[in-house]
Order: structure tokens, then sequence, then C-alpha cells
């Protein structure tokens, strides 16, 4: 038996899912979870075509998340208010798309729409295995102080702040073509600042993954070259 898992206890957002699903996609049966201790069993006894979670109502706990690890086959998409709600762990996984948005009627059934259109190509939310598209709102959160990271990020524009958890600011803020991360890459240890946006963004998430690939494929002396930079690098932040 197949059908459409929504995950939720928000009336709000099970009518918006619902109501696109009987527009877009009539002959799906949707199955409604509204307990943590649910979706295990319906997860574990049933194949679903598509998984709509609600994040907000009912947040993501790690062994809900080896379930959606486990179901490879199924496109899911977890919505939350702000990306960095979710795991890390989650943003590489090849079939699970992350999607950040107000939890208002409007803008839920906007995006509901494209996860339940057919026709949507997945690059709309994946460029490929390891890039993504990210936008964030002002105020919004890329990732928490604190936070196990797995990619570092470009910023094709807007302005974002590194804070320390009593809200002092790490250094200026960061713009257009900046990256973030690039020392976290290196060292492989969670920092003890979060990293906000102070206006509307839109950035590159590039995984690990791509960038060891990429970098295994350069020359020698460039490779010896970045290594030497970033261990210069990481000597002067820790001395500051």
């Amino acid at each position: 038996m197949s059908g459409i898992l929504l995950i939720s206890k928000s009336d709000l957002f099970v009518d918006c899912a619902r109501s696109q699903i009987s527009e877009k996609l009539p002959s799906q049966k949707s199955v409604i979870v509204q307990s943590p201790t649910d979706i295990s069993a319906k997860m574990l006894n049933q194949n679903f075509d598509l998984i709509l979670s609600d994040s907000r109502s009912i947040p993501i706990k790690h062994q809900t998340m080896k379930l959606f690890e486990d179901a490879a086959k199924t496109k899911s998409f977890i919505f939350c208010e702000n990306f960095g709600d979710i795991s890390p762990e989650f943003r590489d996984q090849d079939h699970v798309h992350i999607i950040n948005c107000p939890f208002v009627s409007e803008t839920l059934s906007t995006n509901l729409s494209k996860a339940v259109d057919e026709k949507m190509p997945w690059n709309d939310f994946l460029w490929g295995k390891g890039i993504q598209e990210v936008h964030l709102r002002a105020k919004e959160i890329l990732f928490p102080a604190g936070a196990h990271e797995s990619a570092v990020y470009l910023v094709k524009f807007g302005r974002l702040k590194r804070i320390l958890s009593d809200g002092t600011p790490v250094d200026e803020s960061i713009g257009n073509g900046q990256i973030i991360g690039e020392l976290t890459y290196f060292e492989r240890k969670p920092k003890p600042w979060c990293v906000i946006a102070t206006e509307d963004c839109q950035l590159v998430r590039i995984s690990y993954n791509v960038v060891d690939r990429e970098i295994s494929n350069l020359p020698p002396w460039v490779k010896a070259m970045f290594a030497t930079l970033a261990s210069r690098a990481l000597k002067y932040s820790k001395a500051e």
C-alpha cells in the first residue's frame, strides 16, 4: 500500500496539504500522523510515495531521522520556520528536502503545492547531491551555536552575522560573494556562535563531501597551499 504521509499536529498544515493533494494528486490517499510514536509504526509497516513533515508541531528526533534516512526511495519534505532548526544530517540526504517558510496559510500552500507537484523537477529543490540553494528571511538562523555543520555556504546576496550566545557580534557582517564555514571545514569542530541573517538572503549550501571531492582533484601543490593557508588561519583565529 502506498500513499502520502502527513506528519503534523497542526490543523493549518494538514488542511493546506490536503487541499494541494486533492487538487494535484486526487488518486493518492493521505495518512495523518500526530505523534512521534505513530511515525515509527506507519513508516515501518507501510511504504509511501511522498512524506510531508511539519517539524514545528512534531520536531524531528534522532529515531525519526533514521527512519527518513532509511526511506531512501521516498521523496520527503520537511517544513520548518528556520533552516537552522533541522539537523545538518538531514541536509545531505539526496531524497530529503528542507523547506523553511512562515507557517501562514498562503505561504504554506505555495510551498506545499511545489512539494506535491509531480511535474516539479527535483532540481528546483536540489541542484545535485550535496549542493542546495537556501533562502533565509531577515532574523532567520542559518545554524545555531554548537551545531555540527557539514557544509560551507556561499552568499549570493544578503548579509549575515556571527553572534555569540550573549549577543556579542564576532565580526563585521558577511555579504555577497563571501563564504561561511570555511574554517570549520578544516577544523571539523562546532563553533560557539550562531549565524543569523540580518536581511533576506540567498545562499548556496555546499556539503563537505562535495568540497572534499573537488579538492582531491586539485594538483598536489594547490592542495598543499590550501592546507598551509588553513593551518595559518586556524592558528590566527585561536590567537584572537
